[in-house]
């Protein structure tokens, strides 16, 4: 529950984390952490904003538009992730933590612990009163950061083995995905791609013709590439899009810590027979997938072609008409995604003893932001409180997520469906 707590708890709060492994090589975090939890214990938190983040923590230039530039919404994200983590594997026993709560910059102070709640500290400095304890403590900070960090290298030295480092509401929400040990295959998917390169290697005798004009503009783009007069195209079907590949990363991190074998396999090699009675993730839009297609066809949510908005969107089956559309700014980058979580069990699986995952979305930001949403303790325990306190044995999530390009931002639940078979 969120608490109140005095100065010197909010500060200790915040040098934990600090001198913590887990931000250790995020300087960037770090600083805007510092920046926001300072102000908050200053009494100035009605201060914080996008811009004066941008500007003050960020490098901004003054008079810079937060709309156009959508560093700070990213760092944010990228802040709430590190806090889940540092609480989660670093200090899960830590009694006040710090919380970034969505749509805001102000850190709130939650504790687990049925404690009276302190008296509230973070007003203002009275005038003439003595520098704030960060200060005072100064003479006596380097030993007390070189004995948490000790503290920190023991609790690494002895560390639960990595089954028991999975929260229980990840374990009730993948299922037979974390039990092993049979090895997990994450399934991912990759569009066809052309490469273009300033030599002619080998190659497929069929390539297709673009005029060297049109390919030398392109590789403008890239300056970093060698100057060439005459440049070659060659096809691969093996270049995942870019939030595939943080998909694939970041539910490999819930499978590594779960102690669960995996392997990947890419779209072109991996059919449905290897599927049939394995766990498996599938990663990817249907439009790169055979299988998810195949796994899609006949759920109420899918991802398909929308006409009208030309793009992908979701299409809800089970109410006729009903799309949920992605948005895209004047740039024509997306600036609002879906992502769409599928659960059943596997194919020829007796009694649900295996299970099969296809985590896709309107684009590769929808497929990450299914993957940050399936892999988040805090969104599985709410998922279970809303549906009853019990996931059924096949269902889909539907998430909406603001996104910057191709990176997702924030994510949110928007809807689901329970699949009876």
């Amino acid at each position: 529950m969120v608490v109140s707590g005095t100065r010197e708890q909010k500060q200790e709060a915040l040098d934990a984390v600090l001198a913590s492994r887990t931000f250790d090589r995020s300087p960037q975090l770090k600083a805007f952490l510092a920046y926001v939890c300072e102000r908050e214990i200053e009494g100035r938190a009605e201060t914080l904003s996008e811009y004066v983040i941008g500007v003050d923590v960020l490098g901004r230039p003054a008079g810079y538009s937060p709309a156009e530039d959508a560093i700070v919404r990213n760092r944010a994200f990228a802040l709430r992730r590190k806090l889940d983590e540092y609480y989660l594997h670093e200090n899960p026993t830590a009694r006040i933590r710090i919380d970034i709560p969505r749509g805001q910059y102000a850190p709130t102070y939650v504790t687990s612990e049925a404690e009276p709640e302190e008296p509230i500290a973070a007003t203002p400095p009275k005038p003439g009163s003595p520098p704030s304890p960060r200060k005072k403590r100064l003479p006596w900070l380097a030993p007390f950061l070189a004995g948490l960090a000790i503290a920190s290298l023991l609790w690494w030295i002895a560390r639960p083995g990595p089954g028991a480092r999975v929260d229980d509401a990840l374990r009730k929400a993948w299922g037979p995905l974390l039990r092993g040990p049979e090895v997990t295959l994450v399934h991912i998917s990759a569009p066809l791609h052309l490469f273009v390169r300033p030599n002619d290697t080998r190659m497929p005798d069929e390539r297709p013709r673009i005029e060297q004009e049109d390919l030398q503009r392109w590789y403008r783009h890239f300056p970093q590439l060698p100057p060439a007069d005459k440049l070659y195209v060659r096809p691969t079907p093996n270049a995942p899009l870019w939030g595939d590949a943080l998909s694939m990363s970041i539910v490999g991190r819930v499978l590594e810590r779960s102690g669960v074998p995996w392997e990947v396999l890419p779209a072109r090699v991996g059919f449905e027979p290897l599927l049939r009675n394995r766990n498996a993730l599938i990663l990817g839009r249907p439009e790169y997938s055979r299988v998810a297609a195949k796994l899609l066809e006949k759920l109420p949510l899918t991802v398909e072609f929308h006409p009208g908005l030309r793009e992908y969107a979701v299409l809800d089956r089970s109410v006729a008409n009903k799309w949920f559309l992605p948005k895209y700014g004047d740039n024509d980058y997306a600036v609002e995604v879906f992502g769409l979580i599928s659960v059943m069990p596997s194919e020829g699986s007796p009694a649900g003893e295996r299970r099969t995952v296809v985590l896709t979305g309107t684009n590769s930001a929808g497929a990450q932001a299914a993957a940050e949403f399936w892999s988040s303790p805090h969104e599985m325990e709410a998922l279970i409180q809303r549906l009853g306190g019990k996931l059924p044995t096949s269902y889909q999530v539907l998430v909406r997520a603001t996104s910057s390009a191709t990176m997702t931002l924030d994510v949110f639940y928007e809807t689901h469906r329970v699949i009876t078979r």
